[in-house]
């Protein structure tokens, strides 16, 4: 991520105005939100030709979210018994491996 890095004036006394499409607004502050710039700040580096990184997420689905929570919170019931002593079936592990696999699965396919 970038930080904002001061022009060569350190004072930013001038304005600029532009036209955009609504398209290319939500465009400039989406890549601006990436970058961790403001869009002011996004576009001075652009503009001046200075290296702007872009983080790149993935949003995860809401189902699959909650799938994996559920998943989660079997796992952490099951390293808890087998950490109290209790047998944990191998059976058991596989299903939720098995599970995590599909939704890897899924999730790549989308």
């Amino acid at each position: 991520m970038i930080k904002n890095i001061s022009t060569k004036s350190s004072r930013l006394t001038e304005r600029l105005f532009l036209r955009v499409s609504l398209e290319d607004r939500i465009e400039i502050a989406l890549a601006a939100e990436r970058a961790g710039l403001t869009v002011s700040s996004y576009l001075r580096h652009v503009a001046l030709e200075r290296n702007v990184t872009i983080q790149i997420t993935q949003q995860i689905d809401p189902a699959i979210r909650a799938e994996l929570n559920r998943i989660g919170v079997n796992l952490n019931q099951m390293t808890l018994a087998a950490n109290r002593g209790r047998f944990v079936p191998p059976e058991v592990v596989e299903v939720i491996c098995a599970q995590i696999e599909d939704i890897l699965r899924q999730d790549l396919d989308q």
